[in-house]
Parts: C-alpha cells; sequence; structure tokens
C-alpha cells in the first residue's frame, strides 16, 4: 500500500527530477522565469539609475545607468558601503533617507540635487520598503529620475510669470506716466518755439527735451519684451538717435564713443523707442565689458538686399556696434540672445534678448561675433525709409501752407494735454475744438456737419477714463464722415492700436510724449499739405 501510495504521489508532483509534470504547473513556472526575465530587463534597461542597499547601507543592487551616472562599475559597487562611494554629504543624506523608509516600512518621495561625473542633476527619487520572508524590511530600493528640464522649465515660467507681473504693472502706470511726461515735453517744445533757437535758454530746454524722451523710453524696457509691443514706424535719422543714446549711456565712464556715418545714410523704418533700447542696451553691455575704459565704435552704411535667406529684399541699414572689451568664449555665443542667459556676476539675462526681440520685430537682422581680447561687435540690419533730408521738418518753422480754416477735432481726457494741443494747433493757424471724451466728440461732430461744416482732422487718445476711447470713437466719426482722417495718440507705448493704426481705421499715430514738431509733421502728413 506505501509502495502505491508513493507512486501515485510522484505522478502528481513530479517526473522526480523536481520538475512539474502537470501543464499548469509548467506554466505557472515558465511565467515566473519570464517575468523574472522581464525585471531584470526593466531595471537594466530603464534610462534611470535604479538601485537597492540593505541595512547597513551596502549596495545589492544597481543597474547600468547607476554605473554610468555614478562613474563607478558595479563589480566594485555590489557590497560595499554607501561612505565608501559617495561624498561624506551625499552619503549621509542617502542614509538619512534609507532610515526613514526602514522606520515607517512604507514608500518615501523626495527631490534632491547632487554632482555627478556626468555633470549636475536635479533628481526626483522614489525610495520603497523591500520585505524578507519574515515581513521584515530588509532593504530599501530606490529609482531616481532626472528632472533637470523640467525643473529649469519651472523656473523658467516663474521668471516670465514674475516678468509678465511687472509688466502688467508696468502697462499700467504707463498712461498715466507718459501723459505727465506729454505734458512737460509739450509745453517745453512749446516754449522753445516761442522764445526762438537765439534765445539762451534754448539749449537747456532741448536738454530737458531729451531727458523727458529718455524718461519715456523706462516703462518700454519692460513692455517691449514681457508684452511683446510691435513697433510703431516713422522714418528716423539714426545717426541722431546713436549719438543720443550711447553719449548719454557714457555719462561718467573713460569709454570713448567713435561714430563713422555717410552723408547720404538713409532714414530708418524704425521705432526710435524701441531702437533707442537696443543701443541702449548694446551700450549697457560694453560699459560692463570695460570698467577699466576702452572704445565704442558704432558705424552704419546703405545696403540694397535684394535675396537674403532671412531678409525680405529691399533698403536695409546696415549696422555695426564694436567694444574693445575682453571678449565672449566662443562657447557662450551661441547662448548670447537667449533670455535670462548672463556673462556677467549681476544682471537679468535680458538685455540682449530684448536686443534681437526688438530686431526681429522690425524684420532686421542680428548677429554677433567675438575674440578673446579682441572685443565683441554686434552687426545688425534694420530696414531703411527714404531719405531723411526729404523727409526732415525744419525746426519750429510753419508751414508752408495757408492752414486757415483747417478745423481739428482733439480729444484727450488730460486737461493739461489737451491745452498745450489747442495753443500749439492754434499758433500753427489751425482751428481747434477741444473735446474730453468719445461721447462728446460724437455729439460736437454731429452738431458741426448739421451747420454744413466739417472737420478736416482728428486727434483721438486711445483711453479715456470712464468714457469711450478712441478706438470706439473714430467708428462712431466714420460713419458720420467716412472720408474723415484721424490721428490715433497713446499713452501705452504697447498699445496695438499705434503699430496697427490703419486696421482701426486711422490715417496716423502719435506716441505719447510727443513735441510740437512731432505734432506738426504728422499733422502735415495726414494733410497731404508741403512743409
Amino acid at each position: 500500500m506505501a509502495r502505491a501510495i508513493a507512486f501515485r504521489r510522484r505522478r502528481r508532483g513530479s517526473d522526480g527530477r523536481g520538475q512539474p509534470r502537470r501543464p499548469e504547473e509548467r506554466l505557472a513556472r515558465q511565467k515566473l522565469q519570464e517575468l523574472d526575465q522581464f525585471n531584470t530587463a526593466l531595471i537594466e534597461n530603464t534610462p534611470a539609475p535604479i538601485f537597492a542597499t540593505d541595512r547597513e547601507g551596502r549596495h545589492i543592487v544597481c543597474n547600468q545607468y547607476w554605473e554610468k551616472m555614478v562613474g563607478i562599475p558595479r563589480s566594485e559597487a555590489i557590497g560595499r558601503r554607501l561612505e565608501e562611494i559617495f561624498p561624506p554629504n551625499d552619503a549621509e543624506q542617502f542614509h538619512r533617507t534609507n532610515q526613514r523608509v526602514f522606520d515607517s516600512g512604507t514608500p518615501y518621495q523626495f527631490d534632491e540635487e547632487f554632482e555627478t561625473p556626468l555633470g549636475s542633476f536635479f533628481m526626483h527619487t522614489s525610495k520603497f520598503p523591500i520585505f524578507n520572508e519574515l515581513g521584515e524590511v530588509s532593504a530599501v530600493g530606490g529609482i531616481a529620475v532626472d528632472i533637470s528640464d523640467f525643473r529649469r522649465l519651472q523656473e523658467e515660467q516663474l521668471k516670465n510669470s514674475k516678468l509678465e507681473a511687472v509688466g502688467r504693472l508696468a502697462g499700467g502706470i504707463a498712461h498715466d506716466f507718459n501723459n505727465l511726461l506729454a505734458t512737460i515735453l509739450g509745453n517745453v517744445s512749446l516754449t522753445r518755439q516761442l522764445i526762438g533757437a537765439e534765445s539762451p535758454f534754448d539749449r537747456r530746454l532741448e536738454t530737458v527735451e531729451k531727458a523727458c524722451r529718455r524718461a519715456a523710453g523706462l516703462t518700454q524696457q519692460l513692455l517691449t519684451f514681457s508684452k511683446g509691443g510691435s513697433p510703431v514706424r516713422t522714418a528716423t535719422s539714426l545717426p541722431e538717435l546713436i549719438r543720443d543714446t550711447v553719449e548719454f549711456a557714457l555719462v561718467g565712464t573713460s569709454i570713448e564713443p567713435v561714430f563713422d556715418f555717410p552723408g547720404d545714410l538713409l532714414a530708418g523704418d524704425i521705432d526710435p523707442i524701441q531702437i533707442g533700447q537696443v543701443f541702449q542696451n548694446l551700450t549697457i553691455n560694453a560699459r560692463d565689458a570695460m570698467p577699466e575704459g576702452g572704445r565704442i565704435e558704432v558705424s552704419a552704411r546703405n545696403v540694397p538686399i535684394r535675396d537674403a535667406d532671412r531678409l525680405a529684399p529691399g533698403d536695409y541699414i546696415e549696422l555695426h556696434f564694436r567694444d574693445t572689451g575682453g571678449g565672449i568664449p566662443e562657447d557662450e555665443l551661441k547662448n548670447i540672445f537667449e533670455p535670462y542667459f548672463t556673462t556677467k556676476k549681476s544682471g537679468s539675462g535680458l538685455g540682449l534678448a530684448v536686443v534681437h526681440s526688438i530686431i526681429a520685430r522690425h524684420d532686421g537682422q542680428v548677429t554677433v561675433s567675438s575674440r578673446i581680447g579682441e572685443g565683441t561687435g554686434f552687426r545688425m540690419f534694420l530696414p531703411a525709409s527714404a531719405p531723411f533730408s526729404l523727409l526732415k521738418i525744419a525746426k519750429r518753422a510753419a508751414p508752408e501752407a495757408d492752414v486757415s480754416g483747417i478745423r481739428i477735432l482733439v480729444m484727450d481726457d488730460e486737461a493739461d494735454i489737451l491745452e498745450f494741443m489747442e495753443d500749439s494747433l492754434t499758433d500753427l493757424g489751425f482751428l481747434v475744438t477741444p473735446v474730453r471724451n468719445g461721447e462728446e466728440a460724437v455729439r460736437v461732430f454731429s452738431e458741426v456737419l448739421k451747420s454744413g461744416k466739417r472737420f478736416h482732422l482728428g486727434i483721438l487718445d486711445v483711453t479715456i477714463r470712464g468714457g469711450m476711447g478712441g478706438r470706439e470713437t473714430i467708428r462712431h466719426l466714420l460713419k458720420l464722415d467716412p472720408t474723415f482722417p484721424a490721428i490715433v495718440a497713446s499713452g501705452y507705448s504697447s498699445d496695438g492700436v499705434l503699430a496697427e493704426f490703419q486696421d482701426h481705421g486711422f490715417r496716423s499715430a502719435l506716441q505719447k510724449p510727443f513735441t510740437i514738431e512731432d505734432l506738426q509733421k504728422t499733422i502735415l502728413r495726414v494733410l497731404g499739405l508741403k512743409r
């Protein structure tokens, strides 16, 4: 009987060599082998360090990515304690996080930054308990995922959100700030016109004018990069703009500016505030690169471009801006226009990013070259307008055309600005009707039409507190008179309507603050009057 029982047991259990004979048992063992192979392959081929250490901190598992990142062969790491492999501070940190898992018996996740032979990494590490057959935590396993790029992206987004917040703040005060400057600048230019160029005070007032323009550019520094801001283009003398900007930024230094501009240089089809910001940023960078003094060389020439990969065919102004500083290493040049990249110990890293952004918005191009010990140079292409000598208005010169009888509607919610514009335009011979908001503008406009007369031009401010602004007003006025020409004015230097004024029904744009000469030039151009 005993022999029969043993025989039956052998038939049910195994073939006598320890191998399962029933099909389901063979299948189960095969599945376990496949699962073990899968786990081994998964651990080995996961592109992240996978590891395990026992209670004494000895390594019992290390995958090939761990070996690559740590820089120690696994054959040397297995069986060695943490402090035998890692620097003391790192080993202590690993022991501390391991002990937390040993004590709690639960997984623990955390972020850590450390140096490896491959560089500096920011890792998201997940450690988990490994239990023995008695249910005790005998080891701690872990996997570390490289989140360096994700972390940098988070920091970039945080910086961008901060920049946008500052941009919104700057945008909020830009209107009031520029309106105040418009009052100052307008009255200064009007005073200069009244006293004449021969007055000993004219030069001082001219200095005030330039200071007002630079003050208007302060808000643009933030607005241009944080919010964009399409350029409000006008034909501009680049030599005058460059000289004023560079010389002002070098006040108090021993750096010598050297300019080389041909007499027939074309005017730039540019936004003078934004391009002024470009040269201010380049000058500040060069100044910081030459603390002991040096030279900044700026030159320009007319260049017709008929075939280029990155530039549309047309007439351009090629500008060269070079300093005699220490230069920039070749491996850093490729990042020079990236936001937040800087070679200086202090600074936002936005200066050259703003330069690149502004030039791109002008449909231009900027490149950089540098050699250690020989300085750094920037080469720029900007679209050209007609020769400046054909566009420039002589200072304080009255228009040649008879403007008597030309009726202008001026809308602004700032009493001081209205007063300046009314006085200035009246002195030039125009008939001026000032209004404070769009509702009043439409009412007055309708009354004039009903009387059999008409306004020949309108100058409308975009933003009116508590009333209808320029965008809405021009739509109403054009319904009453479809041929009515109007100029849009705004203290928001990044306001889209300034750059795209034609899309909103305007003939031209004025960015506050502006001088009486700016005002006069724009009016005459819109009305088609000769100077």
